[in-house]
């Protein structure tokens, strides 16, 4: 009898030792699976993907990827020719300061067309000077926009020096669509006349760019580092960057009288700045109607037949 009691409890003894095991063999699988969770996201976010990328928004942008990004503005001129046609010469009152000319950006950092254009807006401005205070922004979530959380810059907090131009950028409404601040009353009269959409580029009051180049479609799949490795490449973001980026460029050389050389010299840029139109200004829609007229229907339609008037105008032939 006393040898049984003894096996039996020898069983039990075991019993609690194998669960024991069970215990600590789960917790350590537990833990070794949440450090390689952890591992595959941070490695993953290092080479170019990461689950989160609005955990980056408001923050400066790094002192790596800032000098990435100015390699990036002086290595990438290659790349086929763009259609200059978007820059709108616009004669206007010329917006100097110090004798350079004053360009003038105006957006929002829920626009996702926005975001995009920020990309070859930075990287040609970094040609002429250089940026403090950039910080990341997405623009806004899926819930309100087609094409949604678009890795970008915000120029909210950022100024910018350059011996040959003057850069202020406005950001008037933040990614919740919340006012930031309206842009001062002599530029917003000149971004009305074109339609006060978002964005909205001044090139000294001598061009514009009323729209944007770009339909991010798919950026909202990458962040910053990718975003950046494509510029290089052949994939339609990265071709898409390089050629606005030169396009911006020439109509800043445009408009600053080709300084510096070593910059506006360089092609593609003078066979872009020869494609700028040097007509007076055009007739922007907004000029046409009365304030609050006319409906969504009519602008697309009128809009439809500008565009057709201005191919006309510039490609029929003068038979008289």
């Amino acid at each position: 009898m006393p040898g049984k009691k003894l096996e039996k409890k020898k069983q039990k003894q075991s019993v609690k030792a194998k669960k024991k095991r069970t215990i600590y063999l789960s917790v350590g699988i537990a833990v070794v699976l949440v450090l390689l969770i952890g591992v595959y996201y941070g490695v993953n976010y290092l080479s170019g993907s990461t689950p989160n990328i609005t955990a980056y928004i408001g923050q400066p942008v790094s002192a790596g990827f800032y000098s990435e990004l100015s390699s990036l503005a002086m290595s990438t001129y290659g790349g086929p020719l763009t259609n200059m046609s978007l820059f709108q010469p616009y004669n206007g009152t010329p917006w100097i300061s110090g004798g350079k000319p004053i360009i003038v950006f105006i957006g929002a950092e829920y626009c996702p067309f926005c975001a995009a254009t920020r990309w070859p807006l930075i990287l040609a401005l970094m040609r002429f000077g250089n940026f403090t205070g950039l910080e990341y922004m997405v623009s806004a979530p899926p819930v309100n926009e087609s094409y949604y959380n678009v890795p970008t810059f915000t120029f909210r907090y950022a100024s910018y020096t350059s011996p040959y131009v003057v850069f202020q950028g406005y950001e008037v409404q933040n990614r919740d669509y919340g006012l930031i601040a309206e842009p001062p009353s002599n530029y917003s009269q000149v971004w009305n006349l074109f339609g006060g959409r978002y964005p909205f580029i001044d090139f000294g009051n001598s061009f514009v760019l009323a729209s944007s180049p770009f339909v991010p479609q798919s950026w909202h799949n990458y962040n910053w580092t990718q975003i950046a490795g494509f510029i290089g490449s052949n994939t339609s973001i990265g071709v898409g960057i390089r050629q606005y980026t030169n396009a911006i460029t020439a109509v800043i050389c445009k408009v600053d009288g080709n300084k510096p050389s070593s910059v506006c010299g360089r092609q593609p840029i003078p066979a872009l700045e020869g494609e700028l139109g040097t007509g007076g200004a055009h007739s922007p829609l907004s000029e046409s109607f009365p304030t609050g007229y006319p409906n969504t229907s009519t602008v697309m339609c009128t809009a439809v037949q500008y565009t057709q008037m201005e191919w006309m105008r510039k490609t029929s032939v003068n038979t008289r």
